[in-house]
């Protein structure tokens, strides 16, 4: 048995024991330079790209900061509601006829981790079985950039879909209001002593 030697690069398939632990890498492990840590490694024809990656990296971070500003306040809005009304608005998605799949990228106001807000969901399934796919949903500020992007233009489409599922709600409860009291008049005919 190879054990862990201090150069690169180790052949495909070598075992290697270190921590007390074997290791086997089935790749070639010298693509790898584990032990680049510092700059002066790195060489020279990357250095500007590496600087103009720093600078884009402080702008994109402010610029995706600023995306997201109105979410919080508008979660608390929300929140103060008290709606518990959970609505999605999909704003990317497709099916795969030959595979029999789909996927589909949806903004909503949900509960996510125990706590309601804005969120963002990931979901891919199967055409035949659409309840057992693979979903991921998360709080806005914590999807992937790149959804973000996508999903902040259905934000306005987001509320006009919670106001219509919030009326529906309403008419739903009354509905259902008026045939309990029904049920209640009902069983205090038959037992006039409760009421």
């Amino acid at each position: 048995m190879n054990t862990l030697e201090p150069d690169f690069p180790w052949p495909v398939g070598t075992w290697m024991e270190g921590l007390g632990q074997h290791l086997i890498f089935p790749w070639p492990v010298w693509a790898l330079e584990v032990r680049m840590t510092s700059k002066e490694r790195v060489p020279e024809s990357f250095s500007p790209f590496l600087e103009e990656l720093s600078a884009a990296s402080e702008v994109l971070n402010v610029a995706s900061d600023e995306l997201g500003k109105p979410i919080p306040a508008l979660n608390d809005f929300l929140k103060n509601l008290n709606l518990g009304i959970a609505t999605w608005v999909k704003f990317e998605g497709g099916e795969d006829d030959l595979a029999n799949t789909y996927w589909q990228n949806s903004i909503g106001y949900s509960r996510v981790k125990g706590k309601w807000g804005i969120v963002i969901s990931k979901e891919i399934g199967n055409l035949a079985d659409p309840d057992h796919g693979d979903y991921e949903a998360w709080h806005f500020h914590e999807a992937p950039r790149s959804l973000r992007i996508k999903a902040i233009d259905k934000l306005p489409e987001l509320l006009a879909t919670l106001v219509q599922e919030t009326q529906q709600t309403i008419t739903k409860i009354k509905a259902k209001s008026e045939r309990t009291n029904e049920l209640t008049k009902a069983l205090q005919a038959i037992n006039p002593k409760k009421k």
